[in-house]
């Protein structure tokens, strides 16, 4: 540990046989030995890098970085992968096990659900892997009085495990997981051997996947901002159900980020919400179901309490006093169901599934202690599909952070050729790229956002001023008095918060006159913008 005069932990020093001293951040870490290799990894600014450390030559031989915080490693006995943790810097979340292939770190992909910031078990303090001699991997995650386990198998299923206690994961075999119970030394523990649990259904076989838009089910629509009206059906949702409904209802209109459909009590509606003892074809093993026919009608079916379907008795969380684990969330639920009406489909229908927390249309509901099972909110990867099945509301609203959209930003002068210290303005535009998996946002001018101008004498360094919105959508400008020709361009810096790729614009040239007799030399006049 590197500490300051004032005993403040500053940094970490990593010493190699050779004598070569590695300079890391605060937060840091050591993992391996890997066939020789280690893994070092330090988290600087929000940003954490990752270096593979050859020990016996004292050098590094691949590295890459990452948004957020990892704190754990490791590489498979094969040599060909490496796979990580990675924790969200603000709020905390775990956000799950992510792989990357020797060949090509630079590209990760998420192989093993996270933490939300949300479950009793977070904050996170520790994230522990074992591999299996088949290929499969155990990554468990504890906090203060719990762990929970994640183990993909080498076919692809994925179960979970919860256990109480700091029970530390030490290895995974063919009869499960090997612990060493409490947090005594190593020598002193107990090792037990934990089997899988084998009524934990597998989350899916579908691949975990980066964030992507949820799939459409269909491609037509309702028209922007329709309000659908429901009413109850002739086998009607008991009373202490229709809060749960109503709040979900409400929970469309306030998620949804996009001028989809939203959803409204109306005793002489076409819709309807009902409750179905029994249901047929894709439905029969469902606790719930949606089917409509866009743009003319639509129905949702509920199971009853107690009732059967499938394996499983339906039990609504909100039939409780103190719901029991397991349970359902009608609102939940009833979210789910909304978002199959406005056209949204399971995403592991369609060859990929996404993290808990990305959207409410997994295909499997959440009981009551999983990850996600109170969600009242569409997912960041549901809004993102809502948004190019139905646009967004204004040019000033957020894209969602789920996948890129790419943007493409222009810049024009007011005049390219100009006398000395005339005014000229520079505009730059940014719109959405028009594309057409993009739907209904391709195209779309983009404003409220930062731009910069940038200027330089042709062969000079470029200096920036902060650009101000322009009198149209997606418009930014800045207004100069040159008094020698000069080059421009704009840049978009990618943002971290919503769903946009960055972008530079091309040049452009405003040519200006030479001084006539008479004119004042010195310093040239202020833009009307801020510089940077």
């Amino acid at each position: 540990m590197v500490l300051d005069g004032r005993g403040w932990l500053v940094g970490h020093d990593l010493t190699l046989p050779g004598g070569v001293t590695f300079r890391l951040g605060r937060v840091a870490f050591l993992d391996g030995p890997f066939a020789g290799s280690w893994l070092v990894g330090d988290a600087r600014r929000g940003t954490s890098t990752v270096r593979l450390l050859d020990a016996s030559r004292g050098c590094v031989t691949g590295s890459f970085s990452q948004a957020g915080l990892i704190f754990s490693a490791s590489i498979d006995p094969a040599g060909r992968s490496l796979v990580h943790d990675l924790v969200e810097q603000k709020g905390g979340a775990q956000l799950g096990t992510w792989r990357r292939t020797m060949a090509d770190l630079a590209r990760a992909t998420r192989i093993l659900p996270g933490i939300s910031s949300e479950d009793p078990l977070a904050p996170v303090w520790v994230n522990t892997f074992a591999w299996g001699p088949d290929g499969s991997l155990a990554a468990q995650s504890c906090g203060a009085s719990q762990c929970v386990t994640h183990v993909s198998g080498a076919g692809g299923g994925i179960t979970s495990q919860r256990s109480p206690g700091q029970g530390v994961l030490r290895a995974l075999t063919s009869g499960g997981l090997v612990v060493e119970e409490g947090s005594c030394h190593a020598v002193e523990c107990p090792t037990v051997v934990v089997p899988p649990d084998p009524e934990e259904p597998p989350v899916s076989d579908a691949p975990l996947v980066d964030p992507r838009p949820v799939p459409e089910s269909e491609s037509d629509t309702w028209r922007q901002d329709t309000v659908l009206g429901f009413r109850w059906g002739s086998d009607a949702p008991q009373g202490w159900m229709r809060p749960a409904i109503h709040d979900a209802a409400a929970d469309v209109s306030s998620s949804r980020g996009s001028r989809a459909a939203r959803f409204d009590y109306d005793a002489d509606a076409a819709g309807v919400v009902q409750l179905a003892d029994s249901m047929s074809g894709n439905c029969e093993r469902a606790i719930a179901c949606a089917s409509r026919d866009i743009p003319r009608y639509w129905r949702i079916s509920l199971r009853p309490q107690g009732v059967r379907a499938g394996s499983v008795t339906t039990r609504w969380c909100q039939a409780y006093e103190s719901p029991p684990d397991g349970c359902f969330d009608l609102r939940r639920t009833m979210l789910h169901e909304f978002g199959h009406v406005e056209g949204l489909a399971h995403p592991d229908d369609h060859g990929f599934r996404l993290p808990a927390l990305e959207t409410v249309m997994h295909p499997f509901s959440p009981g009551k202690g999983q990850t996600g099972w109170q969600m009242h909110d569409f997912g960041r990867c549901d809004v993102a599909r809502l948004q190019r099945r139905y646009d967004t509301t204004t040019s000033s609203a957020r894209y969602a952070l789920c996948d890129r959209l790419g943007s493409r930003l222009s810049v024009a002068a007011s005049d390219y050729s100009v006398a000395y210290r005339e005014r000229v303005t520079i505009t730059a535009t940014l719109r959405v790229r028009d594309r057409d998996g993009y739907g209904e946002t391709g195209g779309n001018f983009v404003s409220g956002r930062e731009v910069r101008i940038q200027r330089r004498v042709p062969g000079g360094s470029w200096s920036s001023y902060e650009a101000d919105p322009g009198s149209s959508a997606g418009s930014y400008e800045v207004t100069f008095q040159p008094w020698t020709t000069y080059e421009y361009r704009a840049i978009f810096d990618q943002p971290s918060t919503e769903g946009l790729t960055g972008d530079v614009s091309d040049v452009v040239t405003v040519k200006v006159a030479p001084c006539d007799s008479g004119c004042a030399e010195g310093a040239p006049l202020r833009p009307t913008a801020r510089r940077h």
